[in-house]
Order: structure tokens, then sequence, then C-alpha cells
């Protein structure tokens, strides 16, 4: 930007030119950088977990192998790239500084030899022709004899101020002077400041005996070294940014699709049951993950036939135990009418039956029958149980008016319930049962020598009322925790053992559970949880 004033003065504003390429090399350093820092925060991550035995997933793992297959190879090849390239760069910066050297030597060789062999020229004329030749190509120059020491040069003034020495590099006076070399480059240091310095033997056209030793320092050498690496650094960086961005879509879609399988088999096998319908998978290909499906397919068609043949056991299991158990209980009241009807066949064969030993007998006929008539109601009960018809009931007043019907029954019951009315969604005839055989089975749970204390307790938890059963009484056997709630599990002499089961099955299916804690000698205590209404 230009502009003029007053006196038509005009001032010039320029700025470099900031080109795109050099956008996309900011660009490509930063996202190098952050790269690193995301590297280095894997590896940290990765020790952590190989040191806490916590390894990766699969697709994780089949990612960071990826990567590391492509960056390593990557940073190696980039790496020889840069030496190679500066290694490159200073050779050919010191070809052209010999090809200078070797120019400027051609047109000084016959200077400097006719000033030795005691020509009319002299040491001025040495210095005027040097300071010439120059500015001609362009460069700095200095003349040592051949012991070494300094005869011209066309910066006079660095070496009056003794910036630098009057004697030639040791290295380059070995190097030309005695071991017969045309030209050498030294490695030089004024201060902070590196260069190079190119040596070349000047011969006499004549003899082509050694007159001297040209000297031409490359102040910018290493200016330019340095750039050249840059800008190669550059290319690199950005070639690598647009490698690995592209190379992580890829890799990323081909991680994808590499899981997918395994993925789908993953969910295939979640959703595996024994009770549910399992179908066989579908794989077109034959490679490893069609093995896998293979084996699958057969594991499923072993699972359907165990299912069956499980299902066949358990269905004979049930039927032999249900029918051990009507056996059992049936058993009980025929074995008293078949001793009264034997008595009564005996009485009648010898001295015949009075009206009171009729009536006595029938009495007792008539109560078997009666037990006989429960235990075939409790069963067809259990086996025919109806859905609960779920409806918005006050669990306070189905409680009370199941303790109720107990009292004086034996024992001593006491009921703690919420103040307020506790509506709960539950069947409430169902109900009553439940917590009447409940709290029947706890006042029959003690010896006939101690007093049963039954404490029933109703809270609300979030969703849900609880209520607690805990008596004192004798608790359940270890070996028969596990047949509880099982059609036939009975602690008393009397009874089918149908009670607890439908218990079971009417709170389950109401959206609530039932379960017990018990310890010998202290008493049980069940639990019912109910949800409560809205």
């Amino acid at each position: 930007v230009g502009v003029a004033d007053d006196n038509d003065k005009i001032t010039v504003v320029s700025s470099p030119n900031y080109p795109w390429l050099r956008a996309i090399t900011n660009f490509s350093f930063l996202f190098v950088i952050g790269l690193l820092l995301v590297l280095s925060a894997l590896l940290v991550f990765g020790f952590v977990s190989l040191y806490s035995k916590k390894p990766l997933n699969y697709s994780a793992r089949i990612q960071l192998y990826v990567y590391l297959a492509f960056v390593l190879p990557l940073v190696l090849v980039s790496l020889t790239t840069l030496g190679l390239i500066g290694r490159s760069a200073e050779s050919q910066l010191n070809e052209e500084y010999l090809e200078r050297s070797v120019i400027l030597g051609e047109r000084l060789s016959p200077l400097l030899d006719t000033l030795q062999i005691g020509s009319s020229n002299t040491a001025d004329e040495l210095d005027s022709r040097l300071i010439d030749l120059a500015r001609l190509t362009n460069v700095d120059a200095s003349v040592f004899n051949t012991e070494g020491k300094l005869l011209a040069s066309s910066q006079p003034l660095i070496y009056e101020d003794r910036i630098l020495s009057t004697l030639i590099n040791r290295a380059a006076f070995e190097r030309i002077v005695e071991d017969k070399e045309q030209s050498f480059i030294a490695n030089e240091k004024i201060g902070s400041l590196a260069y190079n310095s190119s040596y070349s033997a000047l011969k006499s056209p004549d003899s082509g005996e050694l007159i001297g030793i040209l000297s031409i320092p490359f102040f910018e050498s290493a200016t330019s070294l340095e750039r050249t690496q840059i800008n190669a650094m550059a290319n690199i960086i950005n070639i690598f940014t647009i490698v690995f961005i592209l190379f992580s879509m890829l890799s990323f879609f081909a991680v994808r699709w590499l899981t997918f399988p395994l993925q789908f088999i993953t969910r295939t096998l979640q959703r595996t049951t024994l009770t549910g319908e399992n179908k066989p998978l579908t794989w077109s290909s034959d490679d490893e993950i069609g093995l896998m499906v293979n084996e699958y397919n057969k594991m499923v068609e072993n699972l359907e036939r165990s299912k069956i043949e499980l299902s066949r056991i358990q269905k004979e299991s049930a039927w032999r135990e249900i029918a051990k158990q009507v056996a059992h209980e049936v058993k009980n009241p025929l074995t008293p009418m078949k001793l009264t009807l034997q008595q009564m066949e005996y009485a009648v064969a010898k001295d015949g039956l009075s009206k009171e030993k009729i009536k006595a007998s029938l009495e007792m006929l008539l109560r078997q029958v009666e037990i006989l008539n429960d235990i075939a109601a409790s069963f067809s009960a259990f086996a025919r149980m109806p859905a609960p018809i779920l409806e918005r009931i006050d669990i306070n007043r189905t409680l009370a008016h199941s303790v109720n019907l107990h009292r004086g029954q034996g024992g001593v019951i006491s009921l703690n319930q919420p103040e307020n009315e506790v509506f709960v969604l539950g069947d409430e005839q169902l109900l009553i049962r439940i917590f009447s055989n409940i709290i029947l089975n706890a006042l029959q749970s003690g010896s006939e020598s101690s007093s049963i204390k039954l404490e029933i307790t109703a809270q609300t938890f979030e969703r849900n009322c609880r209520i607690s059963f805990k008596d004192n009484g004798s608790g359940i056997d270890n070996e028969l925790l596990d047949k509880v709630f099982l059609p036939n599990f009975s602690t008393k002499k009397s009874g089918s053992g149908i009670g607890l089961a439908i218990a079971k099955q009417g709170i389950e299916q109401s959206g609530g559970k039932i379960w017990f804690e018990t310890e010998i000698g202290r008493g049980t205590c069940f639990f019912i949880e109910i949800p409560l209404a809205s």
C-alpha cells in the first residue's frame, strides 16, 4: 500500500504474501502435535490397562494395530526421506560452492603466478583484482600463500578487526598442502554464526605447482540448508496429515466392517436362551466367521434337542412328584377308613352292629372323606388357579381383615402399619388367602411347649409396599430351603403343602415378589412386595 504526503513523498507499506500452502502447513503442524499428544495419552492408557490387566476390546485393538502398522513405517520413511533430502541439499550446496571456487580460481591463478615470479604487479593490484572478481561473482574471497598466511582479501576489515585469523584453517591447510587435494569444504564458526568455507588449490598454469589457496566463505549456507530442510519437513507433514486423515476414515469403516460379524454373532448369542426360540444364522462365505456360524448353528440344534429332552424330563419328574404327593395325601385318610370298614365287617360277622357303633363308624368315614375332598380341592385350586384381577385396594384393611380371622387361634399377633391409607394393585381375595396361609403357617411353626409371637409390619419403599411376617418359631432346616415354594412342601403333619406355592404364584402374577429369611431355633420372616397404586 502506497501513501503520498504533501511533499509528494510516497510511503510504501508491504507484507509478505501468505500463500494457501502455508495455511495448510500450519494446520498440518498443529494436527501432528495434537496427534502426538493423543498417541502419548493412548500409550499411557495402554500401559495402565496392561498393568491393571484390563485388556482393550477387540475393535480397539484392531484400530490400534492398524494405526501402528501405518504410522510407524510412515514416520520411519519420513525421517529417512528428510535425512536424504538434507544430505542431498548439503551436497548440492557444496558442489555449487566448489564450482564458484573453481571459476574464481581460474581467473586468479595467472595473476598470482605472475606475482610469484616477481613481475611489476604488486599486492595492491592483487587486492584490487580480487575485489573486482568477488563483486562479479557475488562472493567474498581470501587468498592464502602456501604457508597458510593471508595474501589478499575482498573484505580486509574482517582480518584487520581480528574477527578472523590471518592464518588459514588448519584442516584445510593439511588437506590441500599436505594431502595434495584440489578442494575442501570446512565447517567454521564466528561467534554463534555457523557457515561453510570452500578452500581450493591455486596452481601455476605453466608448472602446475601450488602457488596459493583460495578461500570463499558462504555465510548463507546454514540458512539455505535449514530452509531446504524446513520446506522438506513441511511437505512431508502435509502429505502425512492428508494420508493419515484419509487412512483414518478408511480404517474406521474397515474396522466396523471387520467387527460387524462379531457384533452380529454377539447379539445373537445374547438372545440365545434355554426357554425362548433360537434361530440358526445364515452366512454366505466359508471364512472364519462362516466356521463360527456353522458351529453356532450346530449348538442351536443341540440346544433345541436338549430343550425337548429337558422338557420331557421335567414333565415326567413333575408328574412323578405330584403322583407321589397325591398318593401320600390320599393314603393318610384311606388307612383309617380301611381299618374302620374292617372293624365293621368283623363286628357284623360276629354279633352284629349297634346303632352307636354304626354312627361312630359313619362319622369317622365322613371325616376322612372330607379330608380327601380338601386334598382334591387344594390340588385343583393350584392347577386351575385363575389370573389375579388387579384393582386398587387398601392394604391396611386387607391385612387387618386377615389378622382378625386368626385371632384366638393361639399365639400373639402384632400388626404394625402406616397410619395413612396405603393403596396397592392386587386381587383382594387372593391376598387374603395368601396372608391367611402365611399367618397360619407361622402360628403352627412352634413346638407345643412354646408360645408363638408373630409380628406383621407394612412399609412403603419407593414404588412398592413391603409386608413382613416375622415369627419366633423353630425355623426351616437348610436342606429344605430350596423346597419351600414347591407344591409338595410342608413342615406340618397335616396339609397338602400347596399354600406357599399358591402364594408365590399369585404374588408373582400380581407383579410382586415373595421371599423369606430363616434361622434355626429363632424363627422365620416372610417378605412380600406389591406395587403401589398410582
